[in-house]
């Protein structure tokens, strides 16, 4: 139960973190609030900023996972990428305009932070192993 409850922790985490980031771009330039989607936002700088925001918290999201379940820390992490996945599905389908190349690369930035919280966590345990 633990288990569940931290991976649906850790993903209400990026989440959450996700549209903290997004309220404040649009409180800044004082627009339309939408959940999904890069139309909205006013300017390229944005999207990038959004992008590392959005890596950022999906990394300590999944450090945090990986801290709270100390074994079958893959398959955790793929739990953790499965919700995501889904989220990005009906985020990509809520879409009028289809924006695929926001969902497809907002995906791979998810996968690509979860697995360098991986290799984040064997680095440590190799560095202070060998001490």
């Amino acid at each position: 139960m633990k288990n569940i409850l931290a991976v649906v922790g850790t993903f209400t985490f990026a989440m959450f973190s996700e549209f903290f980031i997004r309220i404040v771009i649009i409180f800044y330039h004082h627009g339309e609030y939408q959940f999904y989607g890069i139309s909205n936002l006013p300017g390229i700088s944005w999207i990038i900023i959004l992008g590392v925001g959005i890596f950022v918290a999906t990394w300590i999201s999944g450090m945090l996972l990986i801290t709270i379940t100390n074994f079958s820390i893959i398959r955790h992490l793929l739990s953790l990428f499965t919700l995501i996945l889904f989220m990005r599905v009906s985020e990509f389908l809520a879409m009028e305009n289809q924006e695929w190349l926001y969902s497809f690369s907002i995906t791979i930035i998810q996968a690509f932070a979860l697995y360098l919280a991986y290799f984040t966590k064997n680095k440590f345990y190799a560095s202070s192993s060998d001490h």
